[in-house]
């Protein structure tokens, strides 16, 4: 059984409108991902996250549906392919505060229609009315949607003659009741067609329907191919245009009042091709003409019985319709294929348009018949797949490719050089700003659309030409960024530091913002100053002048054999360390390694009351015994005012050295040789010490104590910590009468212990969710953690985590203002309290051997931390962020990626994407680049030449006279210059030469060789010292020959295995491979020797477009469905096969499957194994966990079935339908549920019910006596808190 869980969700915006949800006078911002809505309120200080909705399904788009009479909206969203649906929401404000989407309503739009699922055009259109939509994602069928006040009234199944749909609106109409739909199409003929068809009432039914026969509203016409190229990745679309009266100048003359004088209709404007063409509807008496023409047709075709008559009149008729039209105004694009569009609130004539490289403009429609399209550039933001229009000249951007932004367009433009300015093609005629104001630009009269006009729109006047302002700056501002990773074309999982955690290196973005996302678990570490040089340290201290003061003065660092003493200067710009000599010191123990140090406060009376009041004394514990010492300003060093040595004790045994010890604010633990441990404090005159209690064990010796209060702020602690060493378990100890008592203790831990916190994480003693913690530090490099109760005397819930291989000190500190415990040894983390639970945030740092809390002017709440190479000053920035470090290339668009251990530097295949006009083809350019792994900085680089793409990168190593050399293989795709010349495909093997000295800077891509190969070469893989190739139908095994004569090097084929239609993807696991044909299926190949063996196949229809090998025996795979399937290798009689163990349908294209696991933490886990990460292309990064005990997995399968049963997701199925494997109709008829898999994120969601016993006890009694849950709700929250901490 396997967990599928969520560590970063979609990043990238798919759809986006702006409404008003509420009643009240605010204005809301909707963005919808993959698999999410979310609900911004448009502040002052920007958008304020109100509340979301998680959807169950693929989502299209959203829309707002207005409510007639109000300004208020409604929301419809769409949901994609296989199970399209359509999903009504209104918003709720409660009195609490809370916000939320509830679902009204929802409509299947499921069919399995023989004309297939639309190709171009999937959307749903609502119209300005608010009373009637229409969703088409069928071809030849649309679904027309009956509203009111907001709500679903009824739908009706409405046949579309148009096949190949490219756009469709709802066209401007003064009749309130009537209602067209302007339709852009490909005809059979391959030609883009322009008409108009009515939606209208059956005169039977009275339901609503498209009329079978093209409206004249607007008049047909065909668009020429040369100004729409078809077809294109991003198809044309059609822009509303409202109706208005055009004001005429004063000063002109009649004749061209007369012209110019009739109001603009209103229209619509074709956007996506070279030019932007508008067409205005028909008027009235253009209308007449038409109906008449169409009824003298229908009356042809009813009394002409000759069928050669009847034939040429349907041929003229379609002559007709096919004719082109003259628009009524163009204007040239110069730029890309557009991809989103919006209008400008109060202004009805402009619309801001965006092209796939972010190229983003306005295009204004004032004047038109006048001064014909006005366009206008104005920057270059990410590319958008959404534009939605808020206020102010604000805009938000919604993309795929990169990050989305809030933008602001600006009145006076910037040169800067950051901000980049749209260029205009040559050949195209600009104008000067200036022209925006200036006279009108007149043309001839245009074509009355009554008219045949069998002309081109490349034709034409002023009005035709239309004007585009010379760019003279970018007039873009971006006001706010949000993180968008993908989409993730590839990744690799790397350990650059060495710290034990896992980054995930992702090549990322596409056109305009291709980059490298470095993307990590925990926290942020930043480093603020250093004290370099000093070695062998084993702690540190910062003390203050006095205890109650705020900012500490002096950081006191501890050798084996010497202690050292600094003082801190705070003077801002100039702030220093000072090591201070011996002398200085004075009192304190310089000559002998510190164990503990510590300010202390002095015990006294306020108002006749004992208490603890401010001090300058401090207490120092050394191996020879227990200093008490007193600072002296004046001095600026310490006095010895007493001790405590082990002669003191005056007990039986022979203590002869002090082992261990603790500091708080009143009381010194300290351990002794031979298994005493002694309580003290110091005497009310400060002049002397008392032995407050003991605890002797002559059996063993103690390896570590804490009597640290459990809450931070108390002066004194009732309990002391210990470990010891060879049974390796830890005891509280309470004192009574002189004596330390134990109350409790650990079963042995796998390590000796050699730090202890108890800790209550600052939470009030009185707030429910007060609970004591016991946090061990093991010496093999593990965490323990124990809640510890201490009216019952109980410790419970222990878990163990790993942080590496070397002891773990603690450290109480505070991060953004939580309190937190900060753990280090070979690794670091950050233990703090979340939602009951403790939870680890990663800090990239290793090899911390001490760490304390440290607060000045300068340094405000930060760690002195000791490493390996002296002292460093620092703070803990967040806890549990998901850290994203991002790498922008540009136009460079990283494809593929490798690590290069050896070399400590990536190899990076990069397609660079140059934008060009639509209709034009720039030729293809790939190349290979180094980057440094730490910096990601560029090394080196290779070109390929014109027309050759990198697809495929692999790296591998070879000894070569008695060297291990690195070598990176790249394949790659030629693509012809004819089109009926085949594809061919190339290896080329490179290495790596040091120039110029020895730095990673110098290092320089050499070529070894190169083969040419039939095909593009999907992938490579190196296994056994020999390539694995994928090109086309065709798995190739190729040696990596050296002539030791020549000491030239060539690739030799050694096997070929053709058994495949499109071997698009390889894994490996040792000597296995996974090949994924993404027309057939998988199969698992054994490569021996210089031959391939197959060892099994699957024989049923997959398409997988990603494989891995998990291990010899196991698969995991995803398929063009987005669905997730596992295969094990299974015996049928003496025939191996590949059986099919897990189908899981994930609703997202997985393009890349990683064995590993992003959390260090991991290991700590018996019952859950996570063994791969997957990237999608939405941004989504998974992992997949296996459940290593059989009955934990049947336990959990059973709480998602009865989750099912109480949790009513979004989408309109059951949880069990969303998640069952897809075929391209919809789900599987063999497979109603997903198996094999189960639904971490959904299990998870147990946990937030925890408090609801209503809730509990309707999950636990299922919908059957049989289907009841019989383990505790404990057992299960302790399986899934251990579930989320793996992601």
């Amino acid at each position: 059984m396997k967990v599928v869980a969520t560590f970063h969700p979609p990043s990238s915006v798919v759809s986006t409108v702006k409404c008003r949800l509420a009643s009240r006078d605010l204005e809301h911002l909707v963005v919808a991902k993959l698999n999410r809505v979310d609900v911004y309120s448009l502040q002052k200080h920007g958008l304020q996250h109100e509340c979301g909705v998680d959807i169950w399904g693929k989502v299209l788009c959203v829309k707002a549906i207005p409510i007639t009479g109000t300004s208020r909206s409604t929301l419809a969203l769409m949901i994609a392919h296989p199970d399209p649906e359509i999903i009504f929401f209104t918003y709720a404000e409660h009195a609490d505060g809370r916000k939320e989407l509830a679902v009204n309503y929802s409509l299947s739009l499921h069919e399995r229609p023989a004309t297939g699922t639309a190709e171009f055009f999937n959307d749903l259109l609502i119209h300005p009315s608010g009373k009637l939509a229409v969703a088409h994602c069928y071809s030849t069928r649309i679904k027309i949607i009956e509203l009111k006040a907001g709500n679903y009234v009824g739908d009706y199944d409405s046949v579309l003659p148009e096949r190949n749909v490219l756009s469709m609106t709802f066209l401007p109409n003064e009749e309130e009741d009537e209602y067209a739909l302007a339709i852009l199409h490909v005809d059979p003929l391959q030609r883009v067609q322009l008409l108009a068809r009515e939606i209208v009432t059956n005169d039977e039914s009275e339901d609503w329907e498209l009329s079978p026969f093209p409206s004249t509203i607007l008049q047909p016409t065909a668009i020429s191919n040369k100004t729409f190229p078809f077809p294109n990745e991003y198809p044309p679309c059609l822009i509303p245009v409202q109706p208005a009266d055009i004001q005429q100048d004063s000063d002109e003359d009649e004749d061209e009042k007369e012209n110019d004088g009739l109001d603009f209709l209103g229209g619509v404007l074709v956007v996506g091709g070279r030019k932007l063409l508008l067409y205005e509807l028909a008027t009235p008496q253009g209308r007449a003409k038409q109906k008449g023409k169409m009824k003298r047709l229908e009356d042809k075709l009813k009394t002409n019985t000759d069928p050669s008559k009847l034939r040429e009149a349907k041929a003229k008729q379609l002559e007709r319709d096919a004719r082109k039209r003259k628009p009524t105004a163009s204007v040239d694009w110069p730029w890309g294929e557009v991809t989103a569009w919006c209008d400008v609130e109060g202004a009805p004539f402009r619309f801001f348009l965006a092209d796939a490289f972010g190229a983003l403009s306005l295009i204004s429609l004032d004047n038109v018949k006048r001064s014909g399209l006005l366009l206008i550039p104005l920057g270059v933001t990410s590319p958008a797949t959404s534009l939605t229009y808020l206020t102010n000249q604000a805009l938000y951007i919604g993309s795929h490719l990169g990050d989305s932004q809030l933008i602001t367009i600006t009145q006076i433009p910037s040169k800067t050089e950051d901000q980049a300015v749209l260029s205009i093609p040559f050949g195209i005629r600009t104008y000067d700003r200036t022209a925006i104001t200036s006279g009108s630009k007149k043309g001839k009269q245009r074509a009355d659309e009554d008219m045949d006009v069998d002309g081109s729109e490349e034709d034409g006047d002023g009005l035709a030409n239309g004007r585009i302002i010379a760019p003279d700056g970018s007039y873009v501002r971006v006001v706010q960024s949000f993180k968008n990773i993908g989409p993730i074309i590839d990744a690799v999982m790397v350990d650059v530091e060495g710290s034990g955690q896992q980054q995930l290196v992702t090549c990322s973005g596409g056109n305009n913002t291709g980059s490298f996302n470095v993307i990590r678990n925990g926290s942020e570490y930043q480093g603020l100053a250093s004290i370099p040089g000093i070695i062998n340290l084993t702690g540190v201290w910062a003390t203050k002048p006095n205890f109650d003061a705020s900012e500490h003065t002096h950081i006191i660092a501890s050798t084996n054999s010497q202690t050292l003493f600094y003082r801190f200067n705070d003077e801002g710009a100039d702030t220093s360390i000072v090591q201070l000599s011996d002398a200085a010191g004075k009192g304190l123990r310089v000559n002998e390694r510190t164990i503990s140090f510590g300010n202390i406060q002095r015990r006294g009376t306020v108002g006749g009351r004992a208490a603890y009041i401010d001090s300058s004394q401090v207490v120092q514990v050394v191996k020879s015994g227990v200093y008490l010492l007193e600072y002296d300003s004046a001095l600026e060093g310490y006095i010895e005012k007493a001790k405590y040595l082990p002669q003191d004790l005056r007990l039986t045994g022979n203590f002869t050295e002090i082992v261990a010890a603790s500091i708080n604010a009143s009381q010194i633990a300290v351990a002794f040789n031979g298994g005493l441990v002694v309580l003290l404090n110091v005497n009310e005159a400060s002049n002397g010490f008392n032995r407050l209690a003991f605890k002797l064990d002559h059996y063993r010796e103690v390896s570590a104590i804490s009597c640290l209060p459990a809450t931070a702020t108390s002066p004194f602690s009732p309990f002391v910590a210990v470990s010891y060493w060879r049974t390796n378990h830890t005891e509280i100890l309470q004192f009574s009468q002189e004596k330390l008592v134990t109350i409790v203790k650990t079963d042995p831990l796998p390590a000796v212990v050699r730090s202890l916190q108890l800790f209550n994480f600052n939470v009030r003693r009185d707030n429910p969710d007060y609970q004591i913690y016991l946090i061990c530090g093991l010496g093999n490099g593990s965490l323990g953690q124990f809640k510890f109760d201490p009216k019952a005397k109980q410790l419970s819930d222990k878990k163990v985590v790993s942080l590496g291989h070397a002891p773990v000190n603690l450290t109480v500190c505070e991060v953004s203002e939580k309190a937190s415990i900060f753990a280090a040894g070979n690794r670091a983390t950050v233990v703090s309290l979340d939602n009951k639970k403790l939870v680890h945030s990663p800090v990239m740092l290793k090899d911390v051997v001490g760490a304390c809390r440290f607060n000045s002017k300068t340094f405000p709440n930060s760690l002195v931390l000791a490493g390996a190479e002296g002292l460093t000053i620092g703070r803990v920035l967040d806890l549990n962020k998901l850290n994203v470090r991002t790498i922008p290339l540009g136009h460079d668009n990283p494809r593929r990626i490798a690590y290069i251990p050896s070399l400590r530097c990536f190899a990076v295949a990069c397609t660079i994407a140059k934008s060009a006009r639509i209709g034009e083809i720039e030729p293809v350019q790939s190349v290979l680049r180094l980057y440094d792994d730490t910096n990601l900085t560029a090394l080196s680089e290779f070109k390929c030449e014109v027309n050759e793409e990198i697809t495929s990168l692999a790296g591998f190593m070879r000894e070569v006279d008695g060297k291990v050399v690195p070598y990176i293989c790249a394949g790659s795709v030629v693509y012809p210059d004819e089109d009926h010349k085949p594809v061919q495909g190339r290896l080329r093997i490179f290495t790596t030469v040091v120039e110029d000295g020895t730095t990673a800077s110098n290092t320089e891509l050499t070529l070894v060789t190169s083969k040419d190969v039939v095909g593009c070469v999907y992938a490579v893989k190196s296994v056994n010292d020999k390539l694995v190739v994928a090109a086309e139908s065709a798995v190739t095994l190729f040696n990596f020959v050296r002539d030791a004569a020549s000491s030239t090097y060539t690739l030799e084929v050694a096997a070929t295995w053709y058994n495949n239609y499109i071997v698009s993807s390889l894994g490996s696991y040792g000597n296995r491979i996974v090949t994924g044909d993404q027309i057939s299926t998988v199969s698992l190949i054994k490569v021996s020797e210089d031959k391939f063996e197959s060892e099994a196949r699957d024989f049923g229809p997959l398409c997988p477009v990603a494989v891995e090998a998990l291990d010899e025996e196991h698969i995991i795979t995803a398929n063009n469905m987005m669905n997730l399937f596992s295969f094990s290798l299974g015996r049928l009689v003496e025939r191996k096969r590949l059986e099919r163990d897990g189908g899981y349908h994930l609703a997202d294209f997985v393009t890349k499957f990683i064995r590993g696991s992003v959390n260090p933490d991991s290991t700590g886990s018996q019952t859950f194994t996570p063994d791969t990460v997957f990237c999608t292309s939405s941004g989504r990064i998974g992992v997949i966990i296996n459940v290593d005990d059989r009955d934990t997995g049947v336990e959990l399968s059973n709480l998602q079935r009865n989750l099912d049963d109480a949790i009513t997701g979004v989408g309109g199925q059951s949880h069990a339908q969303y998640r069952a494997p897809r075929e391209i109709y919809g789900p599987s008829d063999g497979e109603s549920a997903a198996f094999g898999f189960i639904d971490g994120d959904f299990l998870e969601s147990f946990l937030t019910m925890l408090g609801n016993k209503k809730q509990v006890d309707k999950v636990y009694a299922g919908s059957s006596e049989h289907e009841q849950l019989h383990l505790p709700p404990e057992e299960y929250k302790r399986a899934l808190e251990t579930l989320q901490s793996l992601h």
